[in-house]
């Protein structure tokens, strides 16, 4: 069986991010705000972090 990733990535007007991920099957979504400040430090400053580090390669494709 052919599996399938789809991962959309969309920009939001405050400055958040929107993530849709689908593996062969229901989509999961995700709304993260990128300012730290209105987040908590211990647990998103690093996932924030990480996303964004992902995100760039994927643009450096």
């Amino acid at each position: 069986m052919k599996k399938t990733i789809l991962i959309f990535i969309f920009t939001l007007a405050y400055g958040g991010i929107y993530i849709k991920y689908s593996k062969n099957g229901p989509i999961q979504n995700w709304k993260i705000d990128q300012i730290k400040n209105n987040i908590s430090e211990y647990l998103l400053h690093g996932f924030i972090d990480l996303v964004n580090e992902k995100i760039k390669l994927i643009n450096n494709r």
